[in-house]
């Protein structure tokens, strides 16, 4: 059987560790079905959203690999180019670039995140294996952290005050003393005989100021865990096709009838990949989901880095599955690539593609920004 799916995508990329230690919520939300999303006007989903218009008078908005939101500072994060933009309330602030080999410098800017008790800016060096720092918003280098004691190879981390960080790496999750230069927690992982690629996604959603990490295992539980310097706690926990796959089935011996096993829910599209940004308001719950797009894969043979953005909200006792909308008029993929404490979002472009409905709130409010010159503005939205 000629796999459809890379090995790299069916089983190191989705596959993210679970936790093997036992955690059981009361509360726990199971998903039975996540193949049949729809599309829907943001205008019917949404109870609040917030416009923010992108000031490019100094720098235009780049291309990125990923978006992070610290109050109102925005951070664009352009591997490729090794530069991080910031934006303040949509007021551009400058462009952090110092690609080289001084200690003041970095090659790689493969990870970031920011420290707003010290405005900092911090890159991971994936070569020097190195935490460099930058103050915003000069962005003039202030400190480097000594990550290469870690033993593991980090795919991401993210700041939790100003003498931990906590990263996911090939071997699972821990929080970094920068003082000590060692773990001083280590959040247990199941063990899985494959290289896992990353074990979750970081976010800073769950509580207003405090980190969380989700960790799962595809197609059954995601665990949403708040996590400190020394402790964590399972905030939340979704459960995603458990009658798909069993707690046992990803146990032991990654064998090949498991790979086209999960190859084979995969193009179904009954399985969800992977969960961030959980947000909450009393029993209701809204978050993010992807599953892989076996309608790519069916008709290219690859689908390789492929995955269809979903959001699940869950209010009244019961949830819908929401897979594009529609924004002003003009239809979208959902794009989860920028968030904070309650809203998620994404940076449009403006004016928007004449090719539905003018009418609406938020086309009135894109369409103002687009008559006064601006290109691209922050959407944020909440559903809860």
């Amino acid at each position: 059987m000629k796999s459809i799916v890379p090995r790299s995508i069916a089983i190191v990329s989705i596959v993210t560790a679970m936790l093997s230690c036992s955690h059981k919520n009361q509360d726990q939300l199971f998903i039975a079905d996540v193949s049949k999303p729809r599309q829907v006007a943001l205008d019917e989903i949404a109870t609040d959203f917030r416009i923010i218009p992108l000031d490019e008078s100094e720098g235009l908005v780049p291309s990125f690999a990923f978006a992070k939101l610290y109050g109102d500072r925005l951070f664009l994060h352009n591997q490729s180019k090794g530069t991080v933009t910031v934006f303040d309330n949509g007021d551009y602030l400058g462009t952090l670039k110092a690609v080289g080999r001084s200690n003041n410098e970095y090659v790689i800017a493969y990870a970031s995140s920011y420290l707003p008790s010290r405005e900092e800016i911090l890159i991971y060096d994936i070569i020097s294996k190195q935490i460099k720092a930058y103050h915003v918003p000069d962005m003039t280098w202030t400190r480097t952290i000594p990550m290469e004691d870690c033993g593991d190879y980090l795919n991401g981390f993210e700041a939790i005050d100003e003498d931990h960080s906590f990263y996911f790496g090939m071997h699972g999750a821990y929080v970094w003393d920068h003082r000590t230069k060692s773990i001083s927690l280590e959040i247990p992982m199941t063990d899985i005989q494959a290289d896992v690629s990353w074990a979750g996604d970081q976010t800073q959603v769950c509580e207003p100021g405090a980190s969380s990490l989700t960790v799962g295992i595809a197609g059954y539980t995601t665990y949403v865990l708040k996590v400190e310097a020394d402790k964590y706690s399972v905030i939340d926990s979704v459960a995603f096709n458990p009658q798909t796959f069993n707690e046992d089935f990803w146990k032991g011996e990654l064998t090949e009838e498991k790979s086209e096993t999960a190859q084979a829910a995969m193009l179904a599209n009954k399985v969800a990949l992977g969960c961030r940004a959980i947000n909450y308001n009393g029993n209701d719950k809204a978050f993010w989901y992807f599953t892989a797009q076996g309608e790519v894969a069916e008709e290219t043979g690859n689908n390789e880095g492929a995955k269809d953005w979903n959001l699940y909200i869950y209010k009244g006792g019961s949830g819908q599955a929401i897979s594009r909308l529609t924004i002003a008029g003009s239809d979208y993929a959902l794009q989860p690539n920028v968030h904070d404490s309650r809203q998620w979002g994404s940076i449009i472009e403006l004016p928007l593609p004449e090719d539905g409905s003018k009418t609406g709130r938020i086309f009135k409010q894109m369409e103002e920004l687009a008559d006064k010159g601006y290109e691209h503005a922050l959407l944020l939205y909440s559903v809860l």
